[in-house]
């Protein structure tokens, strides 16, 4: 292969593994907290409208 193909598959794939650890964190940081008890989680910070009733 040339090496400006090897070079764009190896940019996809950094590429895809940085984008994947960044909503890792994302979802770690604001969404469930790092205890399991941030927004996601907890009824009571959610808008009522979010939630839905089972």
């Amino acid at each position: 292969m040339r090496p400006s193909v090897i070079r764009t598959v190896f940019a996809g794939i950094a590429g895809g593994v940085a984008m994947n650890f960044i909503m890792l964190l994302t979802l770690r940081f604001v969404g469930f907290g790092w205890r399991g008890n941030d927004i996601l989680l907890t009824i009571k910070r959610q808008r009522d409208d979010l939630v839905i009733a089972s």
